[in-house]
C-alpha cells in the first residue's frame, strides 16, 4: 500500500473533521434523545403519477470502449461523475457525467489478498476520494488520480450500507442484539466511537432480508438516516422532532416478526406487507425511499408496465409536503436532484453488444 507524506498529511486533517463530525452527531443524538415517540410529527404522503414527481431527463451512453459486466452499485458525486461496481468483472469503473470512461480502481494495490472478491459499494469522498467495499467486507480508499490511499481487512464486519459526510464515513450495521449503532471511520480508515441508533422492531425480518444492497442508510447535511424493512419513512439518527415522517398510502403496517422456518416460506409472509429496501438523497436535504411488496391494488399509471416500486419523498427541512408515487423503473442512485436507473443494453450498429444506458429523471419539487 502507497503513502506519501502529503496523504498522511491530509489524513490528520481528515481525522480532525471527522472528529468534529462525530462531536456534532453526538450532540444532536444527545439532544433528542428527549424526542418522545408522541412527538414525532406523522403525515400522509400522497400518491400521485410517476411523471408528475420525476420527469425523463437524458439517457447516459456509458464508453463502449470500456465493456460493464453488470451494474451492481452505482454513486454520483456532485459534478455527475459516476462509479460503478461491476459484479463480473469484479472492480470499480469511473465514468464522467457524459459516460465517457476516466478509470478503473485496482483493489488490489490496497487489498492484495481479497482482489478476486467482487466490490459491493463504491462511494465518492471529498476530494473526489473513493471508498470500496468489498464482499468480503475489507475496505479501500483511493485519492482522485486512482493512487491507493488506505486500505484495511473487515473494516466493520457487519455493515449492511455505508454513506459518507464530508471525509467521514457511516455504516448501518446488522443488529446483532447488542447496542445498536452506526460506526464512524475517517477517511484513513480510523475508527470513532459509534452513535447509538435505534433497533430494529422485527428482528428476525431484518436480519434475513437486507433490502437494496447498501442502501439503509444515506447521509444528509443534516445527518444520516436510516431504514428498517419495516419503517414507514427514513429515521434521522438526531431523531429530532422538527423532521416531519410520512406515511405513503401505499405503506400497510406489519403487527408481528417474521417466524422462524424455509426461506419461501418467511419470503411469502414478508411479501404480505410493505418493505422499505432503500433511502436516496435527492440532494442535500431531499430525501427518496424505497418500497416493494405494493400489494395488488397498486399499479403504475401505464398498465402495461409490470414492475412496481413505490417512492416517497419528503424534504428534511420541511420546504415542501411529502409525495408518493409508483415507479416504472428501480432506481439505483440519486444526486443533484435527479433519480439514476439502468436502461436498456445498448446495441451497437455492428450488432455487437454494448453496456447497460443509465437513464436519469429529473425531480419535480412539489
Amino acid at each position: 500500500m502507497r503513502n506519501s507524506s502529503n496523504s498522511k498529511c491530509g489524513s490528520r486533517v481528515s481525522d480532525r473533521l471527522a472528529t468534529c463530525l462525530w462531536a456534532t452527531l453526538v450532540a444532536v443524538v444527545v439532544a433528542g434523545c428527549g424526542d418522545s415517540p408522541s412527538a414525532v410529527r406523522t403525515e400522509s404522503s400522497p400518491v400521485i403519477p410517476f411523471n408528475s414527481l420525476f420527469q425523463l431527463e437524458d439517457t447516459i451512453r456509458l464508453d463502449p470502449g470500456k465493456l460493464v459486466g453488470n451494474i451492481g452499485f452505482m454513486d454520483v458525486d456532485e459534478h455527475g461523475t459516476l462509479l460503478i461496481t461491476d459484479d463480473v468483472a469484479r472492480t470499480v469503473h469511473k465514468f464522467s457525467s457524459a459516460g465517457e470512461y476516466v478509470r478503473r480502481y485496482d483493489v488490489a494495490e490496497c487489498l492484495p489478498d481479497d482482489a478476486s472478491i467482487f466490490p459491493l459499494v463504491a462511494r465518492t469522498l471529498r476530494k473526489q476520494r473513493v471508498l470500496i467495499v468489498l464482499a468480503s467486507k475489507s475496505t479501500a480508499i483511493f485519492a482522485a488520480d486512482g493512487q491507493c490511499l488506505a486500505g484495511k481487512r473487515a473494516l466493520a464486519p457487519y455493515a449492511k450500507s455505508y454513506c459518507v459526510l464530508g471525509d467521514s464515513i457511516v455504516t448501518h450495521n446488522v443488529y446483532t442484539g447488542d447496542r445498536p449503532e452506526a460506526s464512524i471511520f475517517t477517511s484513513a480508515l480510523k475508527a470513532l466511537p459509534g452513535i447509538p441508533i435505534d433497533p430494529p422492531q422485527f428482528v428476525v425480518l431484518d436480519y434475513t432480508y437486507a433490502g437494496q444492497l447498501g442502501r439503509t442508510m444515506e447521509c444528509f447535511r443534516d445527518g444520516p438516516y436510516y431504514i428498517y424493512n419495516e419503517s414507514m419513512d427514513a429515521i434521522p439518527i438526531h431523531r429530532s422532532d422538527s423532521v416531519t415522517r410520512y406515511r405513503p398510502a401505499f405503506f400497510t403496517e406489519r403487527r408481528e416478526d417474521l417466524s422462524p422456518g424455509p426461506i419461501s416460506q418467511r419470503a411469502k409472509a414478508r411479501a404480505k406487507h410493505t418493505s422499505a429496501v432503500g433511502i436516496f438523497a435527492l440532494d442535500g436535504l431531499t430525501r427518496m425511499v424505497v418500497y416493494v411488496d405494493l400489494g395488488s391494488s397498486w399499479k403504475h399509471e401505464h398498465a402495461e408496465i409490470s414492475l412496481k416500486v413505490g417512492i416517497s419523498v419528503a424534504s428534511n427541512s420541511g420546504a415542501f409536503p411529502g409525495m408518493s408515487t409508483v415507479s416504472p423503473v428501480w432506481p439505483m442512485a440519486a444526486a443533484n436532484g435527479y433519480l439514476y436507473a439502468v436502461g436498456e443494453t445498448e446495441t451497437l450498429p455492428n450488432g455487437d453488444i454494448a453496456n447497460p444506458q443509465v437513464v436519469r429523471y429529473r425531480f419535480v419539487r412539489p
